[in-house]
């Protein structure tokens, strides 16, 4: 008996012609002869009508150290683990390690530069160092501020979030120029460039709010409230339907209205919140636990929101990535997963929609 795959992986954009589909095995990439392949029933509801299950297919295997960031870059197909021990490259089309920067004192965060093909590390000596995606090479080093938290690009800016003084530095990430310091309403925590919305939004962890800078005055616009929901950890963002996402302390993810800043709708999670991820084609906001889960929900208005999956991973593993072009998700495990890695190192879990052939 042979099972269908599930529909509504395909992407709802006629023009794309590539998919990927998970078995228990490998990826397999699938050409799509003819477009009207991706229309009809399997374009329309999609998850509303077959509500497929995430499940575990792979694990990749990394150098050692601690992960404290995943970073996505789904055009270059890589992925950047900040650990410990520094920077691992993975190279998704082969699912392995390619390359690694050894950083002595560590990696806290990790930021893209696309726009200058540049990739922006927080190390553990309070520096920001701008790497040249290219070759991997050393570019610049630039001083911090107090305890930094985290880093965000947008364009060809940085912005470098210091929990120690509670304030953001505004680089030129092209040099590492600091332009600004700017003072924000309390301790920042994970940040998140919207650059359709010229903003870039930093979780404010014991206000529990959102603070909100405008990317053309660099100045706080905004400072939102996520109540009912407490200590605020990871973000995501909705740009087209304006939702930001906010996976928060007391097991709540909370919906925002993203120019008005006021609260839609909240729905469960797991407990000890990490990574969010929207993925914007499948209309899935991904939210990670160090409980063990994944809490999957739809965004099925703008509205409304609604929990689909709870996927159970590894305890105590929540640093966390998505990729949108297959959808999968990437997960730094912790714990057992962690030592059975390669080299005495660690493991990506990769989890996806399988399909089978029977």
């Amino acid at each position: 008996m042979r099972r269908e795959p599930m529909n509504w992986i395909a992407k709802k954009k006629l023009s794309q012609t590539r998919i990927m589909i998970f078995t228990a095995n490998r990826p397999i990439c699938v050409a799509l002869i003819l477009a009207g392949l991706l229309a009809g029933a399997c374009l329309q509801d999609g998850f509303a009508q077959n509500p497929s299950q995430y499940s575990l297919v792979k694990s990749i295997s990394i150098n050692e150290g601690t992960p404290a960031f995943l970073s996505m870059d789904e055009k270059a197909r890589q992925l950047y683990v900040a650990s410990s021990s520094g920077i691992n490259v993975i190279d998704l089309t082969k699912d392995a390690m390619a390359k690694e920067i050894k950083i002595a004192s560590g990696a806290r965060g990790w930021a893209l530069a696309k726009a200058l093909n540049f990739g922006l590390c927080i190390d553990g000596q309070k520096e920001m160092v701008g790497y040249d995606l290219r070759n991997l090479g050393q570019v610049f080093k630039a001083k911090t501020g107090k305890e930094p938290e985290a880093i965000a690009c947008f364009g060809s800016e940085a912005y470098v979030f210091n929990a120690g003084d509670n304030t953001a530095i505004w680089y030129e990430a092209d040099d590492g120029d600091e332009e600004a310091k700017i003072s924000l309403p309390g301790k920042p925590g994970a940040a998140i460039a919207a650059e359709k919305e010229n903003r870039v939004y930093c979780n404010i962890v014991d206000k529990d709010m959102v603070a909100v800078l405008d990317a053309k005055s660099h100045k706080v616009v905004g400072q939102w409230p996520v109540a009912p929901g407490r200590t605020p950890a990871g973000l995501a963002v909705d740009e087209t339907n304006h939702r930001l996402f906010v996976s928060c302390g007391n097991k709540m993810l909370v919906m925002l209205d993203s120019i008005k800043g006021s609260v839609i709708t909240t729905v469960p999670i797991g407990e000890g919140s990490g990574s969010c991820a929207y993925d914007p084609d499948l209309k899935l906001m991904f939210a990670s636990s160090n409980d063990g889960s994944i809490t999957i929900a739809r965004e099925e208005t703008p509205e409304r929101l609604v929990v689909v999956q709870t996927l159970k991973t590894q305890p105590g593993s929540s640093v966390m990535a998505l990729d949108p072009v297959t959808h999968a998700v990437y997960l730094a495990a912790v714990g057992s997963e962690l030592q059975e890695g390669a080299r005495g190192g660690g493991k990506i879990l990769v989890y996806g929609i399988e399909t089978s052939t029977k």
